[in-house]
């Protein structure tokens, strides 16, 4: 009995040694890099619980799989479930929703992984208790020889990946500029409509501002000369194409004034987006007289 003890906190021992590293490794520069599209899919749907009151946002859930006001999503695409919505709704409940505690929760998740793996290597130890000298003989050594190994690839790659995050603060859609935006237009007053015509910043929008800035990624033009008739600030984020002819078409399509620009930038100063904001008018000529107005601004 005083053996298996003994063999147990053993084991125990160097599992909390890898959940340890583990822990090290999830949380060095845990802001960085920006929250990805769908490293916070379908995180980001905890939102819709936590903001009784809320305004418009988008969201990609399959039609009739919503409960409760579109507030609990059952499945939320094809190929993946809402697990990690479930599972993490008490988690992102008590630390909010940042990307610290994206991170945090994400580890937590990775930690609840690592155990159940390192359950089924102890079976697969076990079994292997029954096996010949000669098999046991050659498993350990190979094992043996292989840990310091692993140790030295995971810990010279956490090195090099780390440093280089640290340098370029994430590139491209992985860059701290989708943090930046959710932060800035929190800061206004009043907010405006948000518009998204392409895959990337929706789903970290809506989690970010905790669902307090209207979104939406099926923004048309009509909808938009709607929103600036009645008052209300309408402002588009550019990622893809030709940025400059996009807004043009925007414009014309608005038969609006021409708007402000915000290039939003990563750290070695390419722009990974443009938020383009319209600014909304109520009686402006275009309300009345669209095609009127398109040909004055032209």
């Amino acid at each position: 009995m005083s053996d298996v003890c003994a063999r147990l906190r053993l084991h125990l021992a160097g599992f909390a040694i890898v959940a340890v590293a583990l822990t090290f490794c999830a949380t060095r520069a845990v802001e960085l890099p920006g929250v990805y599209m769908d490293a916070v899919n379908p995180d980001y749907l905890v939102v819709r619980v936590f903001t009784w009151h809320r305004e418009p946002m988008a969201a990609w859930v399959l039609p009739g799989n919503y409960l409760l006001d579109a507030r609990f999503p059952i499945l939320v695409s094809i190929h993946h479930g809402s697990q990690h919505f479930w599972l993490g709704l008490p988690l992102f409940w008590l630390l909010g929703t940042t990307v610290e505690s994206l991170r945090i929760v994400h580890a937590l998740f990775a930690l609840g992984v690592l155990a159940a793996l390192y359950g089924l290597l102890a079976l697969g130890i076990a079994a292997l208790a029954s096996a010949s000298p000669r098999t046991r003989l050659v498993a350990r050594t190979s094992a043996l020889a292989a840990f310091p190994l692993l140790v030295a690839a995971n810990v010279q790659g956490h090195r090099e990946e780390m440093a280089k995050l640290v340098a370029t603060r994430g590139v491209g859609l992985f860059s701290d500029a989708v943090n930046r935006l959710p932060a800035d237009l929190m800061a206004r007053s009043p907010r405006p409509f948000m518009f998204f015509p392409d895959w990337g910043l929706a789903l970290p929008f809506a989690y970010l501002t905790r669902a307090s800035v209207p979104s939406t990624s099926d923004g048309t033009p009509e909808m938009g000369r709607r929103l600036l008739c009645a008052g209300r600030d309408v402002s588009i984020a550019l990622i893809d194409g030709d940025r400059a002819a996009r807004r043009e078409e925007w414009r014309t399509a608005l038969a609006w004034e021409a708007p402000v620009v915000e290039p939003y930038r990563q750290a070695d100063g390419r722009v990974v987006f443009e938020l383009v904001t319209f600014k909304g008018r109520a009686g402006a000529p275009s309300c009345t007289d669209p095609g009127a107005a398109g040909a004055a601004a032209r």
